[in-house]
């Protein structure tokens, strides 16, 4: 037996039950929450001391139990965001006594955003002693209810925003006019 087989015998061994979990498509803003399991293979107990989540907008809570083989250990999870797009964070696992193989799970999601529109249709501008009715369509995304314009700045006095729709099946309509 060498000496690095009985090492390897008495240090710890672990898997995550399912290492990758993907949340789907959900609207900014919506904390995602999740948890993974992580499995004794061996024969030697060890407790899980931290989950570090390589984004800030993640945070990770451990079991503090000690995990016996054949058991697992739970650790449940939150991520938030702010950005459109598909998401992709890490969670690396700290064992005590470590196991040799490192343990990263992975939670992905993709971040719809709840109204589309073109960043151009948005610019609104407005010769001064024009009037002007502009109408930008909004796409508004699947399962949004209750749309409601909370606040439009405006340099212009004259000038009103606001938030009509939908009519017929259509998208929502955001009207900027002036008199």
């Amino acid at each position: 037996v060498s000496v690095a087989s009985a090492l390897a015998a008495d240090s710890p061994q672990a898997k995550l039950v399912e290492p990758n979990q993907d949340h789907g498509t959900v609207f900014v803003g919506t904390v995602i929450k999740g948890k993974f399991f992580v499995e004794n293979t061996g024969s030697v107990p060890f407790t899980i001391t931290d989950a570090k989540p390589t984004c800030h907008c993640t945070t990770a809570v451990v079991s503090t139990d000690k995990v016996t083989p054949g058991a697992r250990g739970e650790i449940s999870y939150e991520i938030t965001t702010a950005g459109v797009g598909k998401s992709v964070k890490n969670i690396r696992i700290v064992t005590d006594p470590p196991t040799p193989d490192q343990l990263i799970f992975t939670s992905s999601g993709t971040f719809a955003p709840f109204i589309e529109a073109d960043a151009k249709d948005l610019l609104v501008d407005v010769p001064q002693g024009e009037p002007v009715n502009i109408r930008v369509p909004l796409h508004i995304a699947k399962g949004v209810e209750g749309i409601e314009l909370l606040g439009a700045k405006t340099r212009s006095r004259d000038m009103q925003v606001s938030l009509e729709g939908p009519a017929g099946g259509a998208d929502h309509t955001l009207v900027v006019q002036s008199t």
